[in-house]
């Protein structure tokens, strides 16, 4: 993936650890053009996204360019795109790269959210 790759991120832009996990990427740093969507707007990828019939309450889209990544394989992408620079992105990039490792710990992240949106009381994307 090159600097003028087009990544358009569909996360849930009313949960305060997806926002705080988007800015410590820092992907804006490492590709330039990224556009960040609050999956609980109307997009035209939020559209797409649920003709495929995916819940964005089970996991977050990465579009790069026109290819659609979700949920366990989206955290993986960005965990091979996002670098090293950092703690975070250094975690990040060692811990989600592998597959396996992605899909057995995605859950528990998407568990942790549904948990911290009840507490917040707020409710799912609709």
């Amino acid at each position: 993936m090159t600097q003028g790759t087009t990544l358009t991120l569909l996360y849930d832009g009313d949960c305060p650890i997806c926002n705080r996990y988007v800015t410590l990427l820092q992907l804006r740093e490492n590709f330039g053009t990224l556009t960040l969507l609050n999956a609980r707007q109307a997009s035209p990828q939020r559209s797409r996204v649920e003709q495929l019939g995916l819940d964005l309450n089970q996991g977050f889209a990465l579009f790069v360019e026109e290819e659609l990544y979700f949920g366990d394989r989206a955290i993986q992408a960005l965990a091979l795109m996002s670098g090293k620079s950092g703690l975070f992105n250094k975690v990040h990039h060692y811990v989600f790269r592998h597959a396996m490792l992605a899909r057995l710990l995605y859950p528990a992240l998407v568990s942790g959210r549904r948990v911290l949106l009840t507490l917040m009381r707020r409710r799912p994307i609709e």
